[in-house]
Parts: structure tokens; C-alpha cells; sequence
């Protein structure tokens, strides 16, 4: 994995690679932080989606704070 600064706010992430995904069960993580600098910035905010291809109620399955406890 690489990440590049593009500026003070924002930066680009590359070089993931997953084999198969289509057919994989995973779970995307959006997180959104100060900035990319773990020694002086801090994670705001955390959304999470289940993708799973064999899912009988879609390919998408969410989860809220409140149905995780």
C-alpha cells in the first residue's frame, strides 16, 4: 500500500490489491480523521458496509451503533 500527499488536507491511497473480491465476503470502512498524520491527528468519524455476494437479502447488509450494542 502506498500513500501520497496531494496537499495539507487531502492525500491518495494505492497499490491495494484484493484476489477474487467478487466473490468474497468483506466489509468496506470509510474513515474520516483530521488528517493522515497518526501522531498528531485524530479519527472523527467511522461507516462500515458488509459486502456479501451470497447475502439472500442483497449484496449490501448494513449495521448501526444501535444493532451492534
Amino acid at each position: 500500500m502506498k500513500i501520497d500527499l496531494i496537499s495539507d488536507e487531502a492525500y491518495a491511497v494505492s497499490g491495494i490489491r484484493v484476489e477474487h473480491i467478487a466473490g468474497r465476503k468483506f466489509c468496506v470502512f470509510d474513515v474520516e480523521a483530521t488528517g493522515p498524520d497518526e501522531k498528531e491527528d485524530c479519527i472523527t468519524q467511522i461507516g462500515a458496509v458488509l459486502l456479501d455476494p451470497l447475502s439472500k437479502t442483497g449484496p449490501c447488509s448494513t449495521m448501526n451503533a444501535e444493532e451492534m450494542g
